[in-house]
């Protein structure tokens, strides 16, 4: 009888256990379902943050394409003011018409 009562008690540790580790083993899975969950939603937020940041790179070359544009309309400006000036000035000094010095 007492082999009986030694198998009894191991049949009742080993269903126990098995209980155990069948919970173990649901609430692991919960927790890395969880985890997949969480690393996708951190995926879409990085995701989100580099159209952001590739967003307003595009805006950030486009203003400087811009400010290079205005500063060769002012440069342009620039020269040609000078040039006016100066062809006025050698007209004066040649006593000659600007129009025709230009010319």
């Amino acid at each position: 009888m007492a082999a009986g009562s030694i198998l009894e008690t191991l049949y009742i540790l080993f269903k126990s256990n098995a209980k155990d580790v069948q919970k173990d083993m649901e609430d692991t899975e919960k927790k890395t379902k969880k985890t997949v969950e969480s690393l996708n939603a951190f995926g879409k937020a990085n995701e989100d943050v580099r159209q952001s940041f590739l967003g307003l790179a595009e805006s950030f070359k486009s203003l400087i394409f811009a400010g290079i544009g205005v500063s060769a309309v002012l440069g342009g400006l620039k020269h040609a003011t000078e040039y006016a000036t100066e062809v006025a000035q050698a007209s004066k000094n040649l006593q000659v018409n600007a129009a025709d010095l230009d010319a």
